[in-house]
């Protein structure tokens, strides 16, 4: 075994092809705070079970989280700080590590490395970017943050989203250079949230702050993050109570030759505004990621220890995480025992499963295969120091027996993990552990439970790191904005296709011939005629 007062070596896992269809993601909380990202920058922040930042979950897209765009002032070259929002994978990567996460971009002459941490002392996160200029010219460069703001719990969210987002309110303060949002409370009795948005800055400012909260004036109509209207164009500097709120700030830094320059964007939340306007006193300095940087790091090594996790093992708890989070179907049932199972959630409930959480269904038969109990039990506290409510279900999988040695050694297993002391985010975090037996259970139940587990792993094939390795290798797919974003090297939007004069045109289609025929518009430019409008007309 270690010695205690060894520094336990970082894990970190480096990713050069941002864009894969595997999931690959990194959690990282202080215990009430947590950060979800992708290896393409997209993901979530969540302050204990209020959702900070709006997530999607679409594997298809990945388009929802916490964004940084940045444009070349003289070229109008545009680029993000991670794969996403525009989309662009070339000259991208990803390094994560247990305690922090990190973007690079390697472009002609200048580098964007962007770090992101949880603060260990607040409920903060900051992202820091570093502008490294290795040409011979001075360089000149907006860096422009992008946040959709909840402020509630994510399932109030997602059940009406448009209702939910009304009771936002947002308002800028100049002398400290902050947007501040908070959500008016519909009954005396709800918490209250307050989050601020603020961004340092170490070097050479060459404009005035701006800032924007207004999405749609963000983004434009007719437009998504990847073609954002307001990515090259002043922002509004509008706030108050409005439709759709975001956070975004952007500063214009100057980053001489053979030099460097770096902003960093604070998001930050307390219960009261005086609690906040009290952190964002404190984060203003630059100094301030070093000290969040050093106590996340503490933080991480603290966590590890106390509860016996070496750093390969929270790797792996990471990359299984990874496949919860983004519903990766290499671990669940077959899709023919998935049908096979398909039945009412009533047969969940009588074996005490709500099905609201992810499940993780663990199998075990031997009682020598104990150990990898207990290392579940470890991974399911790490998911929850970060945050991460998961359901792990402990299947005895035993034939019927007199002897219960089996049964016996599984709950010592789980007692023991119960007793072990908790951490107040563990303590608020949900998620439960069930015991079943197979023999004790109807078939048409156990077909059910194996069907709608998330994550099926069997303690005959080993450790949870072998059997994450004896999956096939998910293939490699490009990750396509929306719309053609602004590609580097070419400072001006691809051209509308020209279209023939319309009448009454609406973006879509407009009368023709005179206003006899109705003609839609293609994406290449052409006319068709709409048989339906034309029948009615």
């Amino acid at each position: 075994s270690e010695r205690s007062d060894e520094v336990m070596p970082a894990q970190p896992r480096t990713i050069d092809t941002p864009h894969h269809i595997a999931p690959r993601t990194r959690v990282l909380s202080n215990g009430r705070y947590a950060v979800m990202l992708t290896a393409a920058g997209s993901g979530y922040s969540h302050w204990g079970d209020t959702a900070i930042t709006r997530w999607s979950g679409d594997v298809t897209s990945d388009d929802s989280g916490s964004y940084v765009y940045l444009r070349d002032v003289k070229s109008g070259t545009a680029w993000s700080a991670a794969v996403q929002p525009l989309g662009l994978t070339a000259g991208h990567a990803a390094v994560f590590c247990d305690h922090h996460a990190a973007f690079t971009h390697q472009a002609p002459h200048l580098i964007t490395h962007t770090e992101v941490v949880v603060s260990g002392e607040d409920d903060a996160e900051a992202r820091r970017v570093t502008l490294t200029n290795t040409g011979r010219h001075m360089r000149e460069a907006d860096v422009t943050s992008y946040a959709e703001l909840v402020l509630a719990p994510p399932a109030a969210d997602l059940s009406h989203p448009a209702f939910s987002k009304l009771f936002v309110v947002t308002d800028f303060l100049p002398e400290l250079g902050v947007l501040i949002a908070t959500r008016r409370r519909r009954a005396p009795s709800d918490p209250e949230v307050w989050a601020a948005h603020i961004a340092v800055i170490e070097g050479e400012e060459t404009a005035p702050l701006q800032y924007e909260s207004d999405r749609a004036r963000f983004i434009g109509r007719g437009q998504n993050v990847a073609s954002a209207a307001m990515a090259d164009t002043p922002l509004s500097g509008t706030t108050g109570t409005v439709l759709d709120p975001i956070f975004s700030l952007r500063r214009r830094i100057r980053i001489p030759a053979g030099g460097r320059a770096r902003v960093t964007f604070w998001t930050m939340v307390a219960p009261t505004s005086r609690l906040l306007l009290e952190m964002v006193d404190r984060h203003r300095d630059p100094s301030a990621f070093g000290r969040a940087a050093t106590l996340s790091w503490t933080h991480s090594q603290v966590q590890l220890r106390h509860h016996g996790v070496t750093p390969a093992e929270a790797a792996d708890f990471q990359r299984l995480a990874g496949m919860l989070i983004r519903n990766d179907a290499r671990l669940r049932a077959s899709p023919a025992r998935i049908a096979a199972g398909d039945g009412p959630q009533s047969r969940l409930w009588a074996l005490g499963i709500s099905g609201d959480l992810p499940i993780v269904l663990f199998i075990i038969a031997d009682a020598e295969d104990i150990a990898r109990l207990r290392e579940v039990l470890a991974a399911q506290d790490y998911w929850r120091m970060r945050q991460l409510a998961v359901d792990l279900v402990i299947l005895n999988d035993r034939a019927s027996s007199y002897v219960q040695d089996l049964q016996s050694a599984i709950e010592t297993a789980v007692r023991s993990a119960q007793a072990r002391p908790k951490s107040p985010g563990q303590l608020n975090a949900q998620g439960a552990v069930h015991t079943l037996r197979s023999d004790l259970m109807p078939p048409e139940a156990r077909a059910m439970l194996v069907a709608v587990a998330d994550v099926i792993l069997n303690a005959s094939r080993g450790a949870i790191g072998s059997q994450l390795d004896a999956l096939p290798i998910a293939q490699p797919q490009m990750i396509r904005p929306a719309s053609p974003p602004l590609l580097l090297g070419h400072p001006t939007r691809q051209a509308a296709p020209v279209t023939p004069p319309l009448e009454f045109f609406n973006g879509l289609g407009g009368f023709g011939l005179e206003g006899r025929e109705y003609l839609t518009v293609l994406q290449n430019g052409e006319t068709t005629p709409a048989p339906w409008i034309n029948v009615i007309a």
